[in-house]
């Protein structure tokens, strides 16, 4: 009997799991889980910050085709500075189909600190823009200053820390 009993106690330890067992299984397992959870950390990271550039180009895509149809429906170039900070004034139509002078609408389209402003709005078309510059072309190609000459505008503005958009704006064309 007392075999048996002897016997038993043998088997029940057998079965079992050490101490030891127990505490490298539970290191293992954090060591796992923490190597994890940074790969999924720098997943969302990543994540964010690409949401935070394409918001970032999309708004100065936006921003520039604004641009690109004020000066597209400008009547007249009233004063142009060409470097940074570059300035436009121009007048344009209230609208498309308004065509009498007491229709027409005076704009100024200016770096004011950081922000890309027409007429100094509230609102600006964009943040966080490092130079603002214009080039401005005669019909020859000549680079020209004087307003009533001025028949192409190449607009270029580029963020702080980021990219550099251009376009241009045949003034002599109907946006």
């Amino acid at each position: 009997m007392r075999e048996r009993v002897i016997r038993c106690m043998h088997a029940a330890a057998e079965r079992g799991f050490t101490l030891i067992e127990m505490i490298v299984s539970i290191v293992l397992i954090a060591v796992i889980a923490t190597v994890a959870g940074l790969g999924l950390v720098k997943l969302v990271n990543g994540y964010i910050s690409t949401a935070q550039t394409t918001a970032t180009i999309q708004g100065a895509q936006i921003a520039m085709a604004r641009i690109v149809r004020e000066l597209g429906m400008a009547t007249s170039i009233n004063s142009i500075t060409t470097t940074n900070p570059a300035s436009v004034n121009y007048t344009r139509w209230k609208n498309d189909s308004d065509q009498l002078p007491a229709d027409e609408v005076t704009n100024t389209i200016a770096l004011s600190g950081t922000a890309l402003q027409i007429n100094s709005a509230s609102q600006p078309l964009i943040q966080n823009v490092a130079s603002f510059t214009l080039a401005c072309c005669d019909a020859q190609g000549n680079t020209t200053t004087t307003p009533a000459n001025i028949q192409w505008i190449y607009v270029k503005f580029t963020l702080s820390g980021g990219p550099t958009f251009t376009n241009s704006v045949n003034l002599m064309e109907t946006y």
